[in-house]
């Protein structure tokens, strides 16, 4: 079953990251053609190999924060408890920063918190 899970998480892993890819791109306006140009490429600063960071993600409503999902992670002992990365876009530098981490308190292996 695991296998099949973490197949099928790997499918949604890689239209998640098509995803981050589109949202990281950003129109130039300095010309008259419609130009596209990739700005960015998020990652975790505290990613494990197999944590299938990116299997989620949600955008605010103002487009200015971004919680991106990684099931697999370990929390201290336990594994596959999950985690939760928050960016924040900063506005002068049109750049992604992770501000934050979430888990769950009462989190215990196998949770996949996403």
């Amino acid at each position: 079953m695991k296998t099949i899970q973490k197949s099928t998480f790997f499918i949604q892993f890689l239209l998640i990251l098509l995803l981050i890819f589109l949202f990281s791109i950003q129109k130039n306006e300095n010309e008259n053609e419609n130009k596209w140009n990739q700005i960015q490429i998020l990652t975790s600063n505290y990613g494990e190999e197999d944590d299938f960071f990116g299997v989620s993600i949600s955008i605010s409503k103002d487009e200015n924060i971004l919680l991106i999902g990684a099931p697999y992670a370990k929390v201290g002992d336990n594994e596959e408890q999950g985690k939760v990365y928050i960016f924040q876009k900063n506005q002068n530098e049109n750049k992604w920063n992770q501000i934050q981490i979430l888990t769950a308190n009462d989190g215990k292996q196998n949770d996949f918190l996403d």
